[in-house]
């Protein structure tokens, strides 16, 4: 019987269990600045921890009642309202780094951020993300997987192969845009071989997982 659907899965890829539809790349921690001092903004790394406390719960309810509509309509209400709160913090401080609410505040804003309804936030989250990127308050890595996932909401070719669909049991890479250079493209983000990527995922989730990218031409 299966229990995911692409959709599914990339809702669950959200849990703090299950880290993310792309393994998070070793590399990660020597892309952000060392920053050993408190959050500038303590009350806003609370609220945004409290956020994410939220998003996990929902969809930790939602998978053990196997994936209850009721409990999707839920968890759909309060990524919106995530969304509109974070339009605001964006509004006021642009994407919360790490000097602003610490690692772990900046991980939290960025997990709703790519669990937002709204492709049209997730651009605006964009034009932020890439600006705290050059500051070394966010991963480049995190600018690839939401580059692909608005690429791929809106029918487009991904990028940097972060994106995978879940088809007869097997995990499946969305189309990618040249592929002869996808390689080098993932180097440049921070993110780890696409073989060494696969063999994360089957490992994450105990499936088999394409092993070379979708080979599609440009549109």
């Amino acid at each position: 019987m299966k229990l995911f659907t692409p959709q599914t899965l990339l809702m669950c890829a959200a849990l703090t269990c299950i880290p993310s539809i792309c393994p998070a790349p070793k590399t990660s921690a020597a892309q952000l600045i060392s920053h050993d001092k408190p959050a500038k903004n303590e009350l806003l790394r609370q609220e945004l921890l409290r956020m994410r406390a939220e998003d996990q719960a929902v969809r930790q309810r939602w998978i053990e009642r196997k994936y209850d509509a009721e409990v999707a309509r839920e968890m759909t209400v309060l990524d919106a309202k995530h969304t509109a709160r974070l339009r605001a913090i964006y509004k006021k401080y642009g994407f919360p780094g790490v000097r602003l609410v610490g690692r772990d505040g900046a991980d939290a804003a960025r997990t709703m951020m790519l669990h937002s309804p709204s492709v049209a936030f997730q651009k605006e989250s964009l034009v932020y993300l890439e600006r705290a990127a050059k500051r070394r308050e966010a991963p480049y890595h995190d600018v690839a997987t939401l580059t692909d996932k608005i690429l791929t909401a809106e029918g487009k070719l991904q990028l940097y192969g972060t994106q995978f669909d879940l088809h007869d049991g097997k995990l499946i890479l969305k189309p990618v845009a040249d592929p002869a250079r996808l390689e080098q493209r993932r180097a440049r983000m921070g993110l780890m071989p696409m073989a060494e990527y696969v063999r994360e995922l089957e490992e994450m989730y105990k499936m088999p997982a394409a092993s070379a990218p979708v080979q599609t031409p440009r549109p």
